[in-house]
């Protein structure tokens, strides 16, 4: 029995990271064999498969009944006739969805779906009641030695450092907080924003963000109210908690589940609860409390060894030898692949990542079928791309 990741993107893309990559690690840590059949390159994002003729790679001897094929985020045409024939071959199909996106006849097709809170889940059981649904958290991708524990409160009153990161599309979320620090109270303290958007301070890396957490004494988490935040899971506090972070968040229902108020971190719903919040945790042993408590309360649910064994209970997976040599993808596939990749990079005007994977797409296979595919995907996406120039096109009747 094997499992095989679909990826919506790279390590750098926070979905495919924290589950395809890490997990599909422990996995293999754990004597499940595990492998990564899609996972894009840096920066590439897979909203379908990189294939055009999935059907046949579904129907080859690559997958054996009992397999299951995890599709993360990924859905499209193509990803959906790849897991109906997998599905007529007796192949698993569990759909993975991390956050509150469009409906996806996938999941109607999937043996299982998994989601990463409770909010979504409820979401995901109206939109498909005939499914299996299962919530598994993110666990965290870093976690405190217990003996630093001590050392992150700082005998400061004055200055704490906080921390805020997050999409650009979340900036916005920023605007109360950033009227809240104006104020002569508050004006001490150091706040560093890590984001894509074009006014953070830092830009932002999971190296980066994890290495601004270590060394923060707070983290906020400021929220909006749309239906997609509130299905949003807890990672960013986890993650804050289970590096000595003291995290102050908006009141979301998957940070209810984790944040006991004033126990092992803040729960603010206006602007006078973060007054407060805020005031609180300029004491050393207020702050030292807080850091302890929510450390026991995330170190051990939220473990990536914990997480990947929900993983393994819920889809039936068992430690087992690996093969030494997994069977290669059938020829055509991969080359075809690194073509899509290719197209994807010279779109965006990236040329030298475009041109490399352009060369892995005709030389990595080495055989007439894989120098095929690899040719007619490039003469397809050269030829949309020319008959959508204005020279092109045929003039008006």
């Amino acid at each position: 029995m094997t499992l095989h990741w679909i990826l919506f993107g790279s390590r750098a893309t926070g979905s495919s990271r924290i589950h395809g990559h890490q997990i599909h690690e422990e996995f293999l840590r754990q004597q499940i064999d595990s492998r990564l059949l899609v996972a894009p390159p840096q920066d590439v994002q897979c909203y379908d498969l990189p294939w055009s003729n999935p059907e046949s790679l579904a129907a080859s001897p690559f997958f054996q009944p009992g397999d299951t094929v995890i599709f993360e985020t990924v859905r499209g045409d193509r990803a959906l006739r790849f897991a109906r024939h997998l599905r007529e071959r007796g192949i698993n199909v569990c759909f993975l969805e991390c956050d509150l996106y469009p409906e996806s006849q996938l999941a109607d097709l999937a043996t299982s779906l998994i989601c990463t809170s409770n909010r979504l889940a409820e979401e995901l059981r109206r939109r498909h009641p005939q499914a299996l649904i299962t919530m598994i958290p993110d666990p965290v991708e870093a976690l405190l030695d217990p003996a630093d524990l001590p050392l992150r409160a700082r005998n400061e009153t004055r200055g704490l450092r906080i921390a805020w990161m997050g999409q650009a599309a979340h900036w916005s979320t920023l605007a109360p907080l950033r009227e809240i620090f104006r104020e002569p109270e508050f004006k001490d303290f150091e706040f560093t924003t890590l984001s894509n958007h074009s006014q953070a301070d830092l830009l932002w890396s999971s190296e980066t963000a994890l290495s601004l957490l270590r060394s923060s004494d707070l983290l906020v988490v400021p929220i909006d109210n749309s239906p997609q935040a509130l299905a949003k899971s807890a990672n960013r506090v986890v993650q804050g908690m289970a590096l000595g972070s003291v995290v102050l968040a908006g009141d979301l229902p998957a940070y209810q589940e984790v944040i006991e108020s004033g126990t092992n971190g803040y729960l603010c719903r206006t602007p006078d609860d973060w007054r407060q919040a805020l005031r609180a945790v300029r004491d050393v042993a207020v702050r030292r409390n807080l850091i302890f408590r929510a450390y026991q309360s995330v170190s051990g649910k939220f473990s990536l060894p914990h997480i990947t064994r929900e993983y393994a209970r819920t889809l039936g997976l068992q430690p087992a030898t690996p093969s030494k040599t997994p069977p290669a993808l059938p020829p055509g596939f991969r080359a075809e692949q690194s073509a899509e990749y290719a197209c994807w990079y010279l779109a965006q005007h990236r040329y030298f990542e475009g041109l490399r994977w352009l060369g892995y797409a005709f030389v990595e296979e080495r055989n007439l079928r894989g120098t095929r595919a690899a040719w007619q995907v490039f003469a397809d996406k050269c030829r949309r791309k020319l008959r959508s120039l204005p020279f092109f096109r045929s003039p008006a009747p």
